[in-house]
């Protein structure tokens, strides 16, 4: 939906996923905001993004920034809300992606998170078997995985080692952390690699 400044909805439209959309009648007179939320997921309605300032008199004709969108899961998917106006028509075009794909292919119940050492939040995320989740992570900063009853692996990169092909070897947890999904001694090995796409847009 586009907005307006009293959160008026201006402009309302539904967009499938590699779809152009063209949108007329926005007032460039205000500022507009953008806001987003997934469709229904297993009867789920999930909740709208907060507004995302995407016209105003003063603004830059390209910027761009991070939109998230809670799921019907309550955990969040960021997006990428990329600005680009035509100073000649004063139109402008908004594009949306996620700068990462985690696709789960282990056939194990994988949790995600951004390395411990990281200066950001070090919010878990699981990964579900086979399906591919939205994330985004800073530039030069690592990510973490384990599988339940297991011990985080060591911090890796989704844009260093673009291509390459990584083993971690994940531990079993120990004493009051065990779990019951491992037991003691056994180890678990997962392979990690990471691909970029033609465009800058999905790794």
């Amino acid at each position: 939906q586009f907005v307006d400044q009293t959160r008026s909805c201006v402009v309302s439209l539904e967009i499938a996923g590699g779809e152009t959309e063209p949108v007329l009648g926005v007032d460039l007179r205000r500022e507009v905001f953008l806001r987003l939320r997934m469709p229904m997921v297993r009867n789920k309605v999930a909740g709208w993004s907060e507004g995302f300032l995407i016209h105003t008199d003063s603004g830059k004709n390209e910027f761009e920034g991070v939109l998230e969108l809670p799921d019907a899961d309550g955990h969040s998917q960021p997006v990428v809300v990329e600005i680009a106006r035509d100073t000649v028509t004063c139109g402008f075009r908004v594009t949306l992606y996620n700068r990462y794909w985690m696709l789960n292919l282990t056939g194990l119940p994988l949790v995600l998170r951004k390395a411990a050492s990281s200066s950001l939040e070090s919010t878990s995320r699981t990964l579900p078997i086979g399906s591919g989740i939205g994330y985004d992570v800073a530039v030069g900063h690592d990510l973490e995985m384990r599988v339940k009853g297991f011990q985080w692996s060591a911090p890796f990169s989704v844009d260093r080692n673009a291509g390459d092909i990584n083993t971690f070897k994940l531990s079993a947890m120990e004493g009051q952390q065990a779990e019951t999904a491992a037991v003691p001694n056994q180890e678990v090995s997962i392979d990690v690699s990471s691909s970029t796409a033609s465009a800058k847009f999905d790794r």
